[in-house]
């Protein structure tokens, strides 16, 4: 039962991961953000990339040791 709260737990982050990426991914190609310009935009959205991935990683993990 611990285990499949864990990978609920997981998912809700890693969508929260994916939205982020995505409101980033926007921002660059409208140019930036309200005071943020491109370039950090591409970083958030590296950042948030990167997350999901581990996040992503941790789900595959958990589930097979279902």
């Amino acid at each position: 039962m611990q285990q499949i709260a864990t990978i609920t737990h997981l998912k809700g982050l890693a969508d929260h991961a994916r939205l982020s990426h995505a409101h980033w991914l926007r921002s660059v190609r409208q140019g930036g953000s309200g005071n943020y310009g491109p370039a950090y935009c591409i970083e958030g959205a590296g950042i948030w990339r990167r997350r999901l991935g581990e996040l992503l990683a941790q789900i595959r993990d958990a589930e097979r040791a279902r």
